[in-house]
């Protein structure tokens, strides 16, 4: 699961093509990204979502429906589209799930059309899976979501695991089989991170210093807290 708010085209490719070029078998996993409105990055000639369409190849419309879910905060009512299909390049194929936040009919007018927060992106997703697994009733946008899901010969039903990522991160070949291999083997261990590290660590001093910080946060204080089997935050950059 990817979200996304206003990254341009090279931040998108670069974490599209590490997903996309993993060892992990292209049927067995599905790329989920969750525009969180129309909006445009600084620089951008192109919005998120538009940017998202060319380079998986599927076209946005204005007239293009949006199915309504409901979310927390202020405005509780919204509504998003779903474009579905597969993504080839190179021999290799990625099957793709774009969920792109319009907002209402009253948001036509806003700057942000659509725009809800990172936290409802997720939810977008995470939801969709606790209402599934425990038979609650599913939202127009969840129905949405699980029929791209069977076209893509992927049954919502029997997914067995979510990796949420940063729209500016990119993994590594192989760190999903990785991921799921420690899984598979510790049935009583109920999630996992990754090691994240800083990809533009000499650009600026500011970059510079979130060496350390992620040196402290992940390989200390993360590894200290996974020894005795209970990390007490999991970073939603690589989950």
């Amino acid at each position: 699961m990817v979200p996304c708010y206003n990254e341009g085209r090279s931040e998108l490719t670069k974490t599209i093509n590490s997903i996309l070029y993993t060892d992990y078998p292209d049927d067995n996993k599905v790329m989920v990204v969750v525009a969180d409105g129309i909006i445009t990055g600084r620089g951008e000639d192109l919005s998120t979502p538009k940017t998202l369409a060319e380079l998986l190849g599927f076209r946005v419309r204005k007239r293009d429906r949006g199915y309504s879910y409901t979310t927390n905060g202020v405005d509780t009512d919204n509504r998003a589209s779903v474009y579905h299909g597969t993504c080839e390049r190179d021999g290799r194929s990625l099957k793709y799930i774009v969920v792109i936040k319009r907002g209402t009919p009253s948001e036509k007018e806003s700057s942000k059309p659509g725009n809800r927060g990172k936290r409802d992106s997720q939810l977008i997703a995470l939801g969709l899976f606790n209402r599934v697994h425990h038979d609650r009733k599913l939202s127009e946008l969840d129905g949405a979501i699980c029929a791209a899901m069977n076209e893509l010969e992927v049954p919502v039903t029997e997914l067995r695991y979510l990796l949420a990522i940063d729209a500016d991160t990119r993994i590594s070949p192989g760190s999903i089989s990785h991921m799921i291999y420690f899984m598979e083997r510790n049935k009583r261990c109920l999630a996992c991170c990754g090691e994240t590290k800083v990809d533009n660590k000499i650009a600026t001093w500011v970059t510079a210093i979130q060496v350390f910080e992620y040196f402290a946060s992940h390989q200390l204080k993360k590894a200290f807290e996974g020894a005795f089997g209970c990390v007490t935050c999991l970073p939603g950059c690589f989950t």
